[in-house]
């Protein structure tokens, strides 16, 4: 219970991390500075997305102020309305917008990120600390303002260019996601077998026949997967890896006992896998699988908790297996912590797959964020940090060992980027930008409890885009 009698219960044993409601707007401010123009996505909306992370910044600030102290009428009323306001002004001064526009948008978006956050602390009881949820309803809001912004433009012009199809594809089939699991909490009986599965055929149907390319996503689909053998061996090798990880899960399921750190790290290793081939030769392609996954993923854990057979129980024993201590309340998290983590880079970059579908190699270091600091950082860190750590940090039981693991691992996968001529570091001002990016995430592994899954790839995101 907060001291305004707002009942709100944050995930145990962790800080608050109001400071992570800065992150998201951070990366689009520093993607900005070296930001160019390109097909993919019109520059007015990309500034209109990272003037609005803004906003959600400072309504998460109010909101954080009004939590904590006791408030009155005077107080409430200030909470409802300077964040719009404040975001108004913003949209007024940076996009030289009208008052009424300016005020529509403004009190639209602050309003709407005030009534999921809200009901995400409350009704998900021990999921997410303050900061967390910040990020993840700041993560939602934008995308549901990118999807008014761009769904219509896409109905009346088609996209032009792979990336710009997969980008209506993913974006028109997640809001698709997120009305089917709207109803699907507003509606008690459809959960029931016989009306979820129906609605996710018409659902899969819907993403597949919605006319936003210039033809039907499945023959886009069908077009490029057959157009290059490079597209269909690297479709085999997700497929394997797909494969591989299912059996994995089952395997370490039936043993009835829960995975060690070291066995959960080996999903990180996979992200390795799944997005260095991807981001380097298959851009496009890489940037609609981790919509696709996300969709995926989304599906089985509405399947898990709303427990729909016949696979819950399968679900309910890979999450008692698999779960980690930051996985309190009702939702299976991490999981989606380390795909959204790995995948954010892409999704907030204005340009990801610049050049004949690969990132460019000024761009690199961004995009690769998450999997540098997540996959292979931090597993390197929590592996050799449990097995040889034996000077620990103060106030936590991080080793020193493991931070080193970090930098040392992170430092040489960046060396060989640059070495094979994938990367661009063209000045000693980059090269300090890059000592720096990593120094910083290794300590902030090393120091933060908020999920390092969200924290690291935004933070050594930031920094990089400096350079």
């Amino acid at each position: 219970m907060t001291d305004n009698g707002l009942y709100v219960k944050t995930r145990p044993n962790c800080s608050p991390g109001y400071w992570l409601c800065t992150l998201i707007p951070l990366a689009y401010i520093t993607s900005n500075v070296h930001s160019r123009k390109c097909s993919t996505i019109d520059n007015f909306e990309y500034q209109m997305l990272s003037v609005t992370s803004v906003g959600l910044c400072l309504q998460s600030l109010i909101f954080y102020v009004y939590v904590n102290f006791q408030t009155g009428i005077i107080k409430k009323v200030v909470y409802l309305f300077l964040p719009g306001l404040l975001t108004a002004f913003l949209y007024k001064t940076y996009l030289h917008q009208s008052f009424a526009v300016s005020f529509f948008w403004g009190f639209a978006v602050t309003l709407t990120y005030q009534f999921f956050y809200v009901r995400t602390l409350t009704y998900l009881p021990e999921s997410f600390s303050f900061g967390e949820a910040t990020v993840v309803n700041q993560g939602f809001t934008l995308f549901l303002l990118n999807s008014i912004l761009q769904i219509p433009r896409y109905l009346h012009q088609t996209p032009d260019g792979t990336f710009s199809e997969f980008n209506a594809i993913m974006i028109t089939a997640l809001t698709g996601l997120a009305g089917l699991t709207v109803v699907l909490a507003v509606l008690k009986f459809t959960r029931n077998a016989f009306i979820f599965y129906p609605l996710l055929i018409s659902y899969a149907g819907f993403t597949c026949l919605v006319p936003v390319t210039k033809e039907l996503p499945i023959e886009v689909l069908f077009d490029y997967v057959t157009g290059d053998l490079r597209n269909i061996f690297l479709l085999m090798y997700y497929f394997g890896l797909v494969v591989a990880t299912v059996c994995v899960v089952s395997w370490k399921s039936s043993e009835d006992e829960k995975a060690s750190t070291s066995t959960r790290k080996w999903f990180h290793g996979l992200t390795v896998l799944v997005f260095i081939p991807g981001v380097l030769f298959q851009c496009s392609f890489l940037y609609l699988a981790t919509g696709v996954a996300f969709a995926v993923m989304t599906i089985f854990e509405i399947i898990r908790v709303a427990g729909i057979p016949p696979f819950e129980d399968f679900l309910k024993q890979a999450f008692k297996t698999f779960c980690d201590e930051k996985d309190c309340g009702l939702l299976a998290v991490t999981p989606f912590y380390l795909l959204i983590g790995c995948s954010l880079p892409l999704w907030i970059s204005p340009c990801p797959c610049l050049v004949s579908d690969t990132a460019s190699k000024k761009d690199l270091l961004q995009l690769l964020s998450g999997v540098l600091t997540v996959g292979i950082g931090d597993t390197a860190a929590s592996v050799f940090g449990s097995r040889f750590g034996r000077c620990k940090w103060s106030r936590n039981n991080r080793s020193v060992e493991g931070t080193l693991a970090f930098i040392v691992t992170v430092s040489l996968s960046i060396a060989a980027l640059y070495f094979l001529k994938l990367l661009l570091i063209d000045s000693i001002a980059k090269l300090l930008i890059v000592v720096a990016a990593v120094i910083v995430t290794s300590l902030m592994e090393a120091f933060t409890d908020q999920v390092d899954n969200l924290v690291l790839p935004l933070v050594f995101y930031s920094i990089v885009s400096f350079g």
